[in-house]
């Protein structure tokens, strides 16, 4: 029921592949595996992924793995190899910064979603607002952008000191855009619910 290819084919093939999968799949989401999983970028991979598949035209996000190995603190690893996004403790389970970062890009694939549906209620409804062509343009233009600057981040945490200004303005960058897309979702409502009230 669901087409789920690598990252690495739609990298290479993507063109060719996504059409047909998005043709004859009920779903589309694309899955990749990176390792060493405590040097990646909570940024620059774990939130990127939804916006990548958000840009993608797919409907969900994929990898290897949630828990992996017996070695989720601190032991021995013989691949120097480390997938695991959560830790685990006695009857528990503890999150991480990735998990976390996993977290808030689910939330900001949410927030499109709406955006997106407040604009089709609109249309289909025949309305016409300043408030829904300024809906349309962030709609447009952000999530693209936003996918640009996690990129810029990179997939691994750089060991030095000058990366943290750029991960600093990439995170003021994504906040400032998921307020911007709220502040749309909300406007927009507020237009609609109106206008169903009053009838016109």
């Amino acid at each position: 029921d669901i087409w789920c290819p690598a990252i690495e084919l739609l990298d290479r093939f993507g063109d060719e592949i996504l059409p047909f999968a998005k043709q004859n799949g009920k779903e589309t989401w694309y899955y990749d595996a990176s390792g060493r999983a405590r040097t990646l970028s909570c940024l620059g991979l774990f939130r990127w992924r939804f916006w990548h598949a958000w840009n993608l035209g797919l409907t969900g996000v994929g990898w290897w793995t949630y828990k992996y190995g017996n070695y989720l603190w601190d032991g021995f690893n013989p691949n120097d190899d480390y997938f695991s996004h959560v830790y685990d403790a006695q009857d528990a389970i503890i999150t991480s910064k990735r998990w976390e970062a996993a977290r808030e890009g689910i939330e900001d694939y949410e927030i499109l979603f709406l955006l997106k549906e407040l604009i089709r209620q609109a249309e289909d409804a025949g309305y016409s607002s300043d408030t829904l062509n300024d809906a349309r343009q962030i709609l447009s233009k952000t999530p693209q952008s936003v996918e640009n600057t996690l990129a810029a981040v990179g997939r691994r945490l750089p060991l030095t000191t000058d990366s943290v200004p750029q991960y600093e303005a990439a995170t003021e960058s994504i906040d400032s855009a998921r307020a911007q897309i709220l502040s749309a979702c909300l406007k927009l409502k507020g237009e609609l619910s109106e206008q169903n009230q009053t009838g016109h």
